[in-house]
């Protein structure tokens, strides 16, 4: 059992994601991805919200525009339960993006992964007290996901 905070603050968010201060107040003031809990002074993000932010982040790496996510992503966290994240892979192509627990044994033409375990590692070397994945673990959750039974995923996984 992997023990993680129950919030986070919009520094220790900042660190995690490795997001400037400039895109994370910007996407927080568009709504794009907003904290669980906010007060007047006090932002304070759960781990499903740390999720949403990094597949966000991926999402925007990979060209997705602002007015898509703002559609998408809280279709895609209404569909997920927060209970249900710490185990899922988004698989993402051009048209759709998809949450999934089991495995890949093969993945459709121009679609690629966003593990959450890849942030479970971030917050872990961020916060060891946390208890987060190492990179060992989290290379043998992704390589288990795309293929069970094939050979080893090159370490630039």
């Amino acid at each position: 059992e992997i023990l993680l905070k129950q919030f986070f603050s919009s520094e220790e968010v900042k660190e995690v994601l490795s997001l400037s201060y400039r895109r994370h107040s910007y996407w927080r003031r568009v709504k794009l991805v907003v904290p669980s809990k906010n007060t007047a002074h006090q932002r304070r993000w759960t781990f499903g919200d740390l999720v949403y932010l990094f597949l966000t982040l991926k999402l925007r790496q990979s060209g997705r525009s602002i007015q898509k996510l703002k559609k998408g992503i809280p279709q895609i966290r209404t569909s997920v339960p927060e209970d249900f994240l710490r185990g899922v892979t988004f698989l993402v192509t051009p048209q759709e993006v998809a949450a999934f627990t089991g495995r890949f044994y093969r993945l459709p033409e121009k679609a690629w992964l966003v593990p959450v375990s890849e942030l479970l590692v971030r917050i872990g070397e961020v916060f060891p007290e946390t208890q987060g994945l190492n990179t060992k673990e989290a290379h043998e959750t992704l390589h288990r996901t795309i293929n069970p039974s094939g050979p080893d995923l090159p370490d630039s996984c």
